[in-house]
């Protein structure tokens, strides 16, 4: 059974003072890392990340009052962060995404796309 991400970030502890926590902390993590492989790695380019698709994610987590984190809220979220544990919870999630697809190829230098090879032959497994 394979689990969503937002289920294993949500196994991680919130170290946040529990005053003027708006945002759910999984919630949270889940847009950092989507905006970081969107190529938004500083807290304001994650900030602007959250503003540019804010509509897509709140269709997507449905906060409550329709808020999303800020961009100092981004920031507190991962200084409170404790690494080892959050690295353990990716890894998790991961394991089960490295399923090999056997018996499709992947063409990659673009021999194919450019007509340079005719025919493709499959490795069977």
């Amino acid at each position: 059974m394979t689990h969503s991400l937002l289920s294993y970030l949500s196994q991680l502890p919130d170290s946040r003072q529990r005053q003027g926590r708006r945002h759910c902390q999984t919630m949270t993590l889940q847009i950092i890392i989507m905006s970081c492989m969107s190529g938004y790695h500083s807290y304001r380019a994650i900030g602007d990340f959250i503003q540019k698709h804010q509509q897509r994610l709140l269709d997507l987590f449905e906060p409550p009052k329709a808020r999303l984190p800020s961009y100092s809220t981004v920031r507190r979220v991962i200084l409170c962060l404790e690494f080892d544990p959050f690295c353990w919870v990716l890894q998790q999630w991961m394991i089960p995404q490295r399923q090999p697809f056997y018996g499709h190829g992947l063409c990659v230098d673009g021999k194919v796309i450019g007509g340079t090879v005719t025919q493709v032959h499959s490795r069977q497994q």
